[in-house]
């Protein structure tokens, strides 16, 4: 498939997506592509051009936070018309493949995210930047970017960025309790 950018107006919704709860949190969705460069995402919707419209194949979610945070285009990987055997295969992957992070991983990439915004606002950021070009499992990049926002002057309780606030850019709400 090719990468094109499309104006959002021109790509569809399928009837056909097994997905049924496509509008769940599109405000925390939304609110993450508005830190991304419009309008490139990491992982493009799928469409399916047919005539002078494209229809979503996958990403649906992806297409409507965008319109959602007020993006008029959007790239996408366009397939010519595909067989419906295929893009039902192709939509049930997409739905079924996808795995939670476990909750321990979440948290320590959280953690590292936090870190590195309280480093950067702390003059900080060409130690995180090295640090994050090393190949280093998340534990070992969490522990060593601890010691680098402790030499920068770092304090917990009174961080230059809050969780709230790194948490609002990326979009991401959570509830007092699960954020302890």
């Amino acid at each position: 498939p090719d990468l094109i950018v499309l104006p959002l107006v021109s790509v569809l919704p399928s009837v056909h997506n097994p997905r049924t709860d496509a509008d769940s949190d599109l405000a925390g969705l939304a609110a993450s592509m508005a830190t991304e460069r419009e309008p490139h995402l990491l992982q493009p919707p799928v469409v399916e051009h047919n005539g002078d419209r494209y229809c979503i194949v996958s990403g649906e979610r992806r297409v409507r936070g965008a319109a959602l945070a007020g993006w008029s285009t959007i790239a996408c990987l366009v397939r010519p018309a595909l067989d419906p055997m295929l893009t039902h295969t192709m939509r049930i992957v997409e739905n079924l493949h996808r795995a939670d992070l476990h909750p321990l991983d979440s948290a320590t990439a959280l953690k590292i995210a936090w870190l590195c915004e309280n480093c950067l606002a702390l003059g900080a950021g060409e130690a995180v930047t090295g640090l994050l070009a090393r190949d280093l499992p998340p534990a070992a990049t969490l522990a060593a970017l601890a010691e680098v926002a402790t030499d920068a002057g770092f304090v917990p309780s009174h961080p230059a960025v809050t969780w709230e606030a790194l948490l609002g850019r990326l979009g991401l709400a959570l509830n007092r309790e699960r954020l302890k």
